[in-house]
C-alpha cells in the first residue's frame, strides 16, 4: 500500500490507535448457507460489523506503512548527512523544507507536425495542511508558440475539508486567456481509508473580451458493499451543462449487461418489424 503525499502523521493521528483492530474480540465468519438463514436485521448487523472491522484493519495498515516510509526517508537523510561534517548542511539535508521541483518535455504528433510541450513545476509544503505550487508551460506547434503560467494553493481544515484555489494565464499569437477556479472538497469521516467525497467547483474563463462562469458538482460514494456511484454535473453561463452518473459493481455488472443487451435486442427487433411492415405496404 502506497501512502499518498497528503497523508501524514497529523491526519493519521485522528484515526485512533493502531492496536484498535488487535483489541477486537474474535468473530465467527459465516458460510453462505449460514448467512442466508439470518433474518434481514441480522444480515445487516453482520455486514456492518464486517465493514467496521475492515475499516480498522485498513487504518492499521495505513499507519504502519506511513511509519515505514517515514523511517526510510529519515534513514536515507542520515546516511547522506554522515558524509558531511558541517552541521548546517547536515540539518538542511535531513529537513529540506518540503520543496519539490519537476521538469518535463512531452512530444506529441498532430498530423504531420510535432507538438513540443515543456513544463516545470514547483511545490512548497510549509505546513501539513497547506501546499502552494506554481508552474510554467511552453508549447510549440510549427511556427506557433504559446506560454502559460499557473499558481495554486490548497488548505486543509482537519482531515475532511479541503479548499483549493488556482489562477492561470495562457498567451500566444497576440491573444491572451485567463482562467481560475475555487474548489471545496468534503471527504468521508473515515478518510483516507474510505474515499467517499463531494466537491463543489466554481470556474471562470476570460478570452477575447468574453467571460464564462461555470459550476461543477462532483460526488463519489458507496451505496452498498458491492455498489459505488459517482455523479458529475456542470453548468456554465452559456447555459451549457452536462450530467453524468456512473455506477460500478462487480455483483451487478452482469445484470446490467444482460439488461442492456435485452433492451438493444428489443429495439433492433422492433426496427426490423417496422422496416418489414413498411416494405410490405410499399409493395402493395
Amino acid at each position: 500500500m502506497k501512502v499518498d503525499n497528503e497523508i501524514n502523521e497529523s491526519l493519521l493521528s485522528d484515526m485512533g490507535d493502531g492496536d484498535e483492530y488487535d483489541q477486537l474480540p474474535p468473530i465467527c465468519i459465516l458460510t453462505k448457507s449460514q448467512f442466508e438463514r439470518l433474518t434481514k436485521s441480522q444480515k445487516k448487523e453482520y455486514l456492518d460489523e464486517l465493514d467496521y472491522r475492515e475499516t480498522l484493519y485498513m487504518k492499521k495498515n495505513l499507519k504502519e506503512e506511513y511509519r515505514r516510509q517515514r523511517e526510510k526517508k529519515l534513514s536515507e537523510g542520515e546516511n547522506l548527512a554522515s558524509d558531511d561534517n558541517s552541521d548546517s548542511q547536515q540539518e538542511s539535508r535531513r529537513y529540506p523544507g518540503g520543496t519539490t521541483y519537476s521538469v518535463g518535455l512531452d512530444v506529441q504528433t498532430a498530423g504531420k507536425d510535432l507538438i513540443y510541450i515543456l513544463h516545470g513545476d514547483t511545490k512548497l509544503r510549509n505546513l501539513w495542511h497547506n501546499v502552494a505550487s506554481c508552474g510554467v508551460l511552453w508549447t510549440s506547434l510549427g511556427n506557433r508558440h504559446y506560454i502559460g503560467a499557473k499558481a495554486e494553493d490548497s488548505v486543509s481544515v482537519g482531515k475532511r475539508l479541503k479548499f483549493v484555489v488556482n489562477a492561470a494565464k495562457m498567451a500566444g499569437l497576440e491573444q491572451v486567456a485567463y482562467g481560475g477556479s475555487f474548489e471545496a472538497i468534503l471527504r468521508d469521516r473515515d478518510y483516507p481509508v474510505r474515499n467517499d467525497n463531494v466537491s463543489l467547483i466554481m470556474t471562470a474563463l476570460s478570452f477575447n473580451k468574453e467571460t464564462v462562469l461555470g459550476g461543477i458538482l462532483q460526488s463519489e460514494f458507496q451505496i452498498s458493499r458491492n455498489l459505488r456511484m459517482s455523479v458529475n454535473a456542470n453548468l456554465n453561463s452559456r447555459k451549457m451543462g452536462q450530467i453524468c452518473i456512473k455506477a460500478s459493481s462487480s455483483e451487478h455488472l452482469q445484470i446490467a449487461l444482460i439488461a442492456a443487451f435485452t433492451i438493444f435486442k428489443g429495439l433492433t427487433r422492433r426496427k426490423t418489424v417496422d422496416w418489414l411492415s413498411q416494405e410490405a405496404s410499399e409493395s402493395r
